[in-house]
């Protein structure tokens, strides 16, 4: 079989974004939590995903090269590959489907994801706002600023 490498190259990819779809659907959790800890974690996490993802799609283009060089080489698509190789290039072409899928999932996931963070930022900013109130400076004559007066000390001297 030309396509065992290529397969299992796209089984670690499929089962690398399985992965991390759980732990996308994880992060939810922590950031309702404001688990800061928990949460960098995870981004280290993702970043090791983003890494191996990166060099399985690379390992698994130059898989499908090299499978494809004894027959004429070029562009390979799904069709050809099962015209090929008929029951390795549909098995082949199952998992490119699982990965697609998993794939999308991952983007939306991502996309609600980073909506919870910029929700609960906001509710972070305004609990630190409440707790450190406007300064209550002097200006050089020893007078309180007026209400709504957001001139600094320079501007008032």
């Amino acid at each position: 079989m030309h396509l065992d490498t290529p397969i299992r190259l796209a089984l670690s990819l499929r089962d690398a974004l399985t992965q991390a779809v759980g732990h996308a659907k994880a992060a939810r959790k922590l950031l309702q939590q404001v688990d800061s800890a928990a949460l960098l974690e995870h981004a280290a996490t993702r970043e090791a995903f983003n890494t191996t993802a990166a060099a399985l799609s690379a390992q698994l283009a130059q898989a499908l090269e090299v499978a494809g060089a004894p027959h004429g080489g070029g562009d390979w698509t799904l069709e050809r590959l099962a015209q090929t190789w008929p029951y390795e290039g549909e098995q082949l072409a199952g998992v490119l489907r699982e990965v697609r899928a998993l794939s999308a999932a991952l983007v939306e996931l991502d996309a609600f994801n980073q909506s919870l963070a910029e929700r609960a930022l906001g509710f972070v900013r305004a609990y630190v706002r409440r707790l450190s109130p406007p300064a209550k400076a002097y200006t050089r004559r020893g007078l309180a600023p007026a209400a709504g007066d957001t001139h600094t000390l320079s501007e008032t001297a």
